[in-house]
């Protein structure tokens, strides 16, 4: 939510301009940078110039981005922006349209992995023209770190760059920064987040390269996401990767109570943001009806779900520990490999609540 740059004074009534607006500047938070090359992990991944190298098959962990000591950090966006190497080392950086990268995200002060499993980074990371909107903001005080960790799913020896972001606003904290102006701001805001937080799902029982797999010709075949035992979801986007999109379609049930959240089996591009990718994971965009690829000159070869996700007219309230199922019917004779994320916000335990 914006901050206002008006404020009506009480004793006159007149509109006054809001002084925190000084105080409150746009932000761009990126993994941490190094004086020189930091190898990780035995060589799995090295971080150079805000950049993450992960190295085919690899799995790169514990990758920070820590906030300045100047004032906190509200996220809203995430963006990234991913090159393939031109060799297995870390050292050249060549073809943009590079294969699969899985995430993960952990806000370390709060103790909270952001996702309950791997999710490829092209359904919740867009780019700078096209950022992914977090269902939720999330506030990290002074000092405090966010891990990001990477896992690649290439199908080549050759390793990817990856440079993510998260963009937000920072509050200004020092000493030029008038006692209390920003107080009620950051107060409310760190109320809300013991509540609720940014949470992404995928599907339970995931393939190593982070996938559902349906076998060709498959139809009615059932899989359930799992929702935490500590808190509730609301549920607001939903975005898929497929090899075939054009031959997937899909009805999403609550398996206890057997009511559908659709009235037939629907052709996956009329309810969800899908894309398409390479059997290698080589490539992905944004699929629509007639097989075209929207295309987007940029760092990727197309658009894709997290630039452009469904969203929902009214998120899904789903209780916690309770499953969702989607059942899949696959037309394509060949195995159709998916990627899965229900984007939404994690609710904790509060009265009332189911």
């Amino acid at each position: 939510m914006a901050i206002s740059t008006f404020l009506r004074d009480n004793k006159t009534g007149k509109l006054v301009f809001n002084g925190a607006r000084r105080f409150v500047v746009p932000e761009i938070l990126t993994v941490d940078g190094f004086p020189s090359t930091k190898e990780l992990d035995d060589d799995n991944g090295v971080i150079a110039a805000k950049g993450v190298f992960v190295g085919a098959g690899k799995v790169v962990g514990g990758v920070p981005a820590t906030v300045k000591q100047d004032g906190p950090f509200e996220a809203f966006y995430l963006t990234h922006r991913r090159v393939m190497a031109t060799s297995g080392d870390a050292a050249a950086v060549g073809d943009p349209d590079c294969e699969g990268v899985l995430v993960k995200i952990t806000d370390v002060g709060a103790r909270n992995t952001l996702m309950n499993d791997w999710i490829h980074c092209d359904l919740i990371m867009g780019n700078a023209a096209m950022p992914f909107v977090l269902p939720e903001t999330l506030m990290l005080e002074e000092l405090r770190s966010v891990l990001w960790e990477f896992k690649s799913i290439n199908a080549s020896t050759k390793g990817i760059w990856m440079y993510p972001a998260m963009v937000g606003r920072k509050y200004l904290r020092g000493r030029a920064t008038p006692v209390g102006i920003l107080d009620s701001y950051i107060s409310n805001i760190l109320r809300r987040q013991q509540v609720s937080i940014p949470f992404f799902y995928t599907f339970d029982n995931l393939g190593a390269d982070g996938t559902i797999a349906l076998a060709a010709g498959t139809l009615n075949q059932s899989f359930f996401i799992t929702l935490a035992s500590d808190a509730a979801f609301d549920w607001w986007k939903f975005s898929l990767l497929a090899t075939t999109p054009a031959q997937l379609s899909f009805r999403i049930r609550d398996p206890e109570t057997g009511r559908e959240f659709m009235n037939s089996t629907i052709f996956a591009p009329m309810a969800c943001s899908i894309g398409k990718i390479g059997t290698d994971n080589s490539w992905s965009s944004l699929y629509v009806p007639g097989g075209t690829a929207i295309a987007n000159p940029g760092f990727l070869s197309g658009l894709t779900p997290a630039m452009a996700p469904a969203i929902w007219p009214e998120p899904l309230f789903c209780g916690r520990n309770q499953k969702l199922e989607v059942i899949f019917d696959n037309y394509d004779t060949e195995i159709n490999y998916i990627y899965a994320a229900l984007s939404g916000r994690k609710v904790f335990a509060i009265e009332g609540m189911p």
